[in-house]
């Protein structure tokens, strides 16, 4: 095999690995809401992650993660406003039992 049939085949492999690869915003869309650190999302993913969430410990642990991070007030609001919220509907709902 000579050098250019090689050098073609190396171009064409990293092609495939370029083409297959996801853009950031996608593959965190794809990753599970678990494993999401708050801190490395952008302001505006991370407004739209609290707002689709309803699991008061996961805005718990985002607050305590951004407060301990980078501090960004454009995003411990929305989390609090959340935590209130969240915890509002719970106090609203009947416990199961009673239901």
């Amino acid at each position: 095999m000579g050098r250019t049939t090689f050098y073609l085949l190396e171009q064409e492999q990293k092609q495939k690995k370029t083409v297959s690869r996801k853009s950031g915003k996608e593959a965190r869309k794809e990753k599970n809401k678990d494993e999401v650190n708050i801190t490395d999302l952008t302001v505006d993913e991370g407004v739209v992650l609290i707002k689709e969430t309803n699991d008061i410990d996961k805005i718990m642990k985002w607050l305590a993660d951004e407060s301990q991070g980078k501090k960004r007030k454009t995003l411990i609001e929305p989390l609090e406003e959340r935590m209130v919220e969240l915890e509002d509907n719970n106090e609203n709902e009947p416990p199961e039992g009673e239901k």
